[in-house]
């Protein structure tokens, strides 16, 4: 390994027992048109071929780093900044079942060397999901409202984490949450979203696909981390709390009760009694509704993606731009599976 290696860019894929998608990420990332990069990718502790697939790369902008065991993928992305992070001036990670679309160095970074005061930038994202078989652009929280994400993203939790670029000094004091086992790069987004300023991009620099095995389709860690991480951001930031004020109770309630649906829609009552909120909850508890449950998680899902859209109308009925379309016609990500 070049221990002398520096970039002006570093990417950084942290991978588990993913032999058969961690080719297309690399990939993505080689195909950048800025080349003055470096990617670090983290094998965390693989034992189904994925460090064959790593090693069969002949580029010296490629650092393999490997656990022995598996430690989780807050771990590897810390693998990974500690290595990085004095060799760069900007930071991207990128999940290891997704990709990179090839201009994203480029555009970014320009970005941010005309935004010298922003610590990130943000942006949207394409959707593929492989479960439903649609396509879709999703937009992030304060979409256009730089001023306005912090708050926003941690209301809506809406941001993609490979759709951020960052300025690597943003995160010298920065590490991921060991204790997260789901969530956490949106823990570490919104931290840094709270102390650092940041600027929107307006194109999309990431291809996020869904499927059967994505760490976001688990109905109960997932809610059950991010109510951990919002509580613990209150209590760490209570400048940032104060200016949420009832916000910031209203989402607690909120993510208290999805954990209290998804609990009940598997007949786990015993833990949905630590989370219910109000008579209704108690209700369905007593009565072991379990249809109640799933109702009352479609109507919250509804009621959420309804305010999500309030907030950038934009997603609801997309009016693409003629450089927008231009934008998409151009980046091709079908048949990359």
């Amino acid at each position: 390994m070049n221990e002398n290696i520096s970039a002006l860019v570093g990417a950084i894929i942290p991978t588990y027992n993913r032999a058969h998608m961690v080719r297309r990420a690399i990939d993505s990332v080689l195909a950048q048109t800025l080349n003055d990069f470096v990617l670090v990718v983290v094998n965390d502790g693989s034992n189904d071929g994925t460090g064959s697939v790593i090693s069969s790369y002949n580029d010296r902008r490629i650092i393999y780093l490997r656990h022995e065991q598996n430690l989780g993928c807050s771990a590897a992305r810390n693998t990974g900044i500690d290595f990085i992070l004095p060799r760069v001036k900007f930071i991207c990670f990128l999940d290891s079942d997704d990709l990179l679309l090839p201009e994203k160095f480029e555009r970014e970074i320009a970005l941010l060397k005309q935004n010298p005061e922003a610590g990130f930038t943000y942006s949207p994202y394409i959707i593929c999901d492989e479960i439903k078989n649609i396509e879709y652009i999703g937009y992030p929280a304060a979409a256009g409202r730089p001023d306005d994400f912090a708050r926003e993203h941690f209301l809506t939790n809406e941001a993609k984490f490979s759709a951020i670029m960052f300025r690597a000094a943003a995160l010298k004091e920065s590490r991921f949450d060991t204790c997260l086992t789901h969530g956490e790069d949106t823990d570490f987004l919104q931290k840094i979203a709270i102390r650092e300023r940041c600027v929107y991009s307006e194109y999309p620099g990431v291809v996020v696909f869904f499927h059967a095995g994505s760490k976001s389709t688990n109905r109960i860690k997932s809610p059950l981390s991010l109510l951990r991480s919002c509580e613990n951001i209150l209590c760490a930031y209570p400048d940032f709390a104060d200016l949420l004020g009832k916000e910031a109770r209203q989402r607690i309630i909120f993510l208290k009760r999805q954990v209290f649906i998804s609990y009940l829609a598997i007949g786990q009552y015993k833990k949905a009694k630590e989370f219910a909120q109000g008579r209704l909850d108690c209700f369905a508890l007593r009565f072991r509704c379990r249809k109640y449950g799933l109702l009352r998680r479609i109507a919250s899902e509804i009621l959420h993606f309804l305010r999500i859209r309030k907030i950038h109308p934009s997603t609801i009925k997309e009016k693409l731009s003629p450089e927008m379309r231009k934008f998409l016609s151009c980046n091709t990500w079908r048949g990359t599976k």
